[in-house]
This record gives structure tokens, C-alpha cells and sequence, in this order.
């Protein structure tokens, strides 16, 4: 089961809900990373082991794209629309158990 590291834009409420479910999870604001750029988040996640997971399509599609290019590692990214806390965790529960391995991919939820 992968490890998760919650976007500042993501529902904080789902890093306990993550867990009642047997899933390890951190947020942002868990690890005093508030206010972090987006590079410097993916790169945390990244040394952590932790796939990130984020509203921020936009911008993390972008950085995925440029680590592509640059043949740089990351733990993976999991995005979506902001949707409901139990919206989420539901959708992001399915993709976890279906797709164990995240590493180095870009994933909608």
C-alpha cells in the first residue's frame, strides 16, 4: 500500500480517515510545510517515499512533465477535482488498490 503526503489544498480531514483505513498518510500541515512551493512539496513527498496527492492539477501536471524530461524520480501524483472529502477518500481509496505501484506516474482520481 503506498504512503501518502497530502497537498495543502487537499481536505485535512482525510489524512485521519487514511488511517481508520490502514492507509499511512501525512498532510502538509502535519509536517509544518504550509506555504511551500509546489516543486519544493514533490520534492519532500519524494525524499519521504510519499506519493503526493493534490487538487493542484494544473501545476503538479506541469511538474510531472518537467521530470519527465529531466529523467528525475518521484513517488507519484495523485490528482483530481475538488470534490468532497468522502468523494475523495473513496475515489483515492479505488485507485490505491487497483494501482500499487505510483512511482514516477501521473494519476486521476
Amino acid at each position: 500500500m503506498p504512503k501518502l503526503f497530502l497537498d495543502e489544498d487537499m481536505h485535512s480531514g482525510l489524512v485521519s480517515a487514511f488511517r481508520l483505513r490502514g492507509v499511512d498518510a501525512v498532510h502538509v500541515r502535519d509536517l509544518g510545510r504550509e506555504g511551500f512551493s509546489d516543486k519544493e512539496q514533490l520534492i519532500e513527498a519524494t525524499k519521504l517515499g510519499r506519493a503526493l496527492v493534490t487538487f493542484n492539477q494544473k501545476d503538479y501536471t506541469q511538474l510531472h512533465i518537467e521530470w519527465l524530461k529531466q529523467n528525475r524520480p518521484h513517488s507519484g501524483i495523485l490528482m483530481g477535482p475538488q470534490i468532497s472529502l468522502s468523494e475523495a477518500l473513496k475515489r483515492i481509496l479505488e485507485l490505491i488498490n487497483k494501482q500499487p505501484n505510483l512511482e514516477d506516474n501521473l494519476w486521476y482520481f
